[in-house]
């Protein structure tokens, strides 16, 4: 038995045939195209130094206006640096400069 859960309709337009045009719900699974599979990168990170823990950094604290200072495609960027990195050095992937997700990028690993 298949999982379901992410099965659901849109509404689509018949191409081809002698009912071409006419609005038809079509089935899918959209699962993957509105919230894709990296989306755990961009939510946590890994934090083995200050600068990296400086992503989750919240400007205007307690104001009701709080404002995150890196958004979730940067977390995500770090994430997938720091694995990438792990695996072709060995070594941990640690951020150079402060809110810098680059700079720890071309850096020789010590």
């Amino acid at each position: 038995e298949p999982n379901r859960t992410l099965m659901t309709y849109t509404e689509g337009v018949l191409k081809k045939g002698k009912d071409r045009g006419i609005k038809k719900e079509v089935k899918g699974f959209w699962g993957d195209i509105v919230c894709s599979p990296y989306i755990s990168f961009g939510i946590d990170c890994e934090t083995p130094d200050p600068l990296a823990e400086g992503l989750f950094e919240i400007y205007n604290k307690n104001t009701g206006t709080e404002q995150h200072r890196h958004h979730a495609v940067e977390v995500a960027l770090v994430s997938l640096f720091a694995v990438l990195w792990e695996l072709e050095t060995g070594h941990i992937y640690r951020l150079k400069k402060a809110n810098d997700v680059y700079s720890g990028l071309g850096v020789e690993a010590k």
